[in-house]
C-alpha cells in the first residue's frame, strides 16, 4: 500500500470514530436492533463508518468484498451482518444506492447527457442504467430530467400540509401519525411506506404534511414493511428538494409487522421491543406512537423515489 493509500486510510479510521462519538450520543438506531455492549456498538458503527466512507470515496469502482471486509477489520460474513444492522441494507446495494442518488443530481445539475453519466458511474450498458434507474426513481434518467423542468415548486411549496394522498381507499385501514414535537419548525413533511429498508420506486401508500398536523397514510396489505417520515427546510434549493439530498433533512424509519394474532406491531426508532396497535373504534386507524425526526446518518441509505411520487 502506497503512502496515499495509508493516509487515506488513517483519514477514513480517524472520522469514523469522530462519526461514532458524535452518533453514540444521538441513540443509535438499527434496523433490527440486537442487544450490543456500549463499546460493541461503537466499534461497530466506526468500522462501517469506514467502510461507507470508502465507498463514498470509490463510488464508481467495483469494490470486491474482501478489501471492503479489510477496511472493517471483520470477516466476510461479519460485515454483511452488521453493515445490514447499520444500514437496512448490503454494502454493494447501499452503493448502487449512493450512484442513483448521484446520477440524480447530475442530471438535474449539469447538461451532461445520460449515456455521460451512466459511464461516468461505472455503468457499461446504457440500457441497464435505464432501467435500474426507473425501478429506483420511478422514472427513467429522461423523465426525471424533463419532470424536473416542469415541477411546480412554489405550488408543492404552498399545499404541502394541506393535502393527504388520495391514493388510498378511506375504507381500508390508516396510519395515523403525528409528530412528537410539533412545536419544531418541520416543513415539506413527506411519508411514504414501503416493502424494504431502503426508500426507492414507487411507495406502497404516501402522504404529504406538516408538523401542526397529523397525518394519515394507508396501511399497507402486507405481513412487514417500512414507513419513512422526513422533512426537508424550508430553505433548501429546488435540486437539493428533488433529489432530498438537504444536509439539514430530517428523518426516521419505523418498522412495522401483522403479529401472530392479526394485531399489527411496530418498532419505532431507538426501541428494542415490538408494540402492538390496535384498530381506533371502527374508523380503521391504526394511533402511531409519537414520531421523533433525527438529523440523517451517514449510515441511512439515500431516499431516491422521485418527489413527485409523493404527491
Amino acid at each position: 500500500m502506497d503512502v496515499a493509500q495509508g493516509n487515506a486510510s488513517e483519514e477514513n479510521r480517524a472520522a469514523a470514530k469522530r462519526v461514532a462519538r458524535g452518533w453514540l450520543c444521538r441513540d443509535l438506531t438499527l434496523p433490527a436492533p440486537p442487544i450490543h455492549r456500549p463499546e460493541t456498538t461503537a466499534d461497530h458503527l466506526a468500522a462501517i463508518t469506514r467502510v461507507i466512507l470508502r465507498i463514498r470515496a470509490n463510488l464508481t469502482e467495483r469494490l470486491a468484498v474482501e478489501e471492503l471486509a479489510r477496511e472493517a477489520r471483520m470477516e466476510k460474513s461479519q460485515l454483511h451482518d452488521v453493515f445490514k444492522q447499520l444500514t437496512g441494507t448490503s454494502p454493494g446495494h447501499f452503493q448502487f444506492c449512493l450512484r442513483i442518488q448521484e446520477a440524480k443530481s447530475r442530471l438535474l445539475t449539469t447538461d451532461c447527457s445520460v449515456t455521460d453519466i451512466c459511464f461516468d458511474l461505472g455503468y457499461s450498458s446504457g440500457g441497464t442504467f435505464s432501467t435500474k434507474f426507473k425501478d429506483s426513481v420511478g422514472y427513467s434518467p429522461t423523465e426525471f430530467r424533463e419532470r424536473a423542468m416542469e415541477f411546480d415548486f412554489e405550488a408543492f411549496r404552498s399545499r404541502i400540509g394541506h393535502r393527504q394522498s388520495a391514493r388510498h381507499n378511506t375504507a381500508e385501514p390508516q396510519l395515523r401519525g403525528r409528530l412528537h414535537d410539533p412545536e419544531k419548525p418541520f416543513k415539506n413533511l413527506i411519508v411514504g411506506t414501503y416493502q424494504d429498508h431502503v426508500p426507492l420506486g414507487l411507495p406502497l401508500s404516501s402522504t404529504l404534511a406538516n408538523s401542526a398536523d397529523s397525518f394519515l397514510v394507508r396501511c399497507p396489505a402486507l405481513p412487514a414493511f417500512t414507513m419513512v417520515v422526513f422533512s426537508l427546510p424550508s430553505d433548501c434549493s429546488d435540486t437539493e428538494l428533488l433529489c432530498c439530498t438537504n444536509k439539514a433533512i430530517l428523518r426516521a424509519s419505523h418498522q412495522y409487522r401483522l403479529g401472530r394474532t392479526g394485531v399489527l406491531q411496530t418498532l419505532t426508532e431507538g426501541s428494542l421491543a415490538w408494540q402492538s396497535l390496535f384498530l381506533k373504534d371502527r374508523r380503521s386507524v391504526f394511533q402511531l406512537p409519537n414520531i421523533s425526526l433525527r438529523p440523517a446518518r451517514l449510515t441511512d441509505p439515500p431516499i431516491l423515489t422521485a418527489l413527485q411520487l409523493f404527491l
